[in-house]
C-alpha cells in the first residue's frame, strides 16, 4: 500500500489549498546596507514568530 504524501494528509483531516496566482511581481527581499527585509509570506491567518521571547 504505497499513499501519497496528499492521501496521508487528507486521512489526518488536513487540505492542502490550491496555489494562488501572484497579483503582482514582488520582490521577497531587499538589502538595504547591512539590513535584509524580507517579504512576510505564510499561509493565510498564520501568526509569524521570531525568537524565544513571541513563543
Amino acid at each position: 500500500m504505497n499513499e501519497s504524501a496528499e492521501d496521508k494528509l487528507a486521512a489526518l483531516g488536513f487540505q492542502i489549498p490550491e496555489v494562488v496566482k501572484p497579483l503582482g511581481n514582488f520582490a521577497s527581499n531587499v538589502v538595504a546596507g547591512s539590513t535584509i527585509y524580507i517579504s512576510g509570506r505564510g499561509a493565510p491567518g498564520a501568526v509569524p514568530k521570531v525568537g524565544p521571547r513571541f513563543r
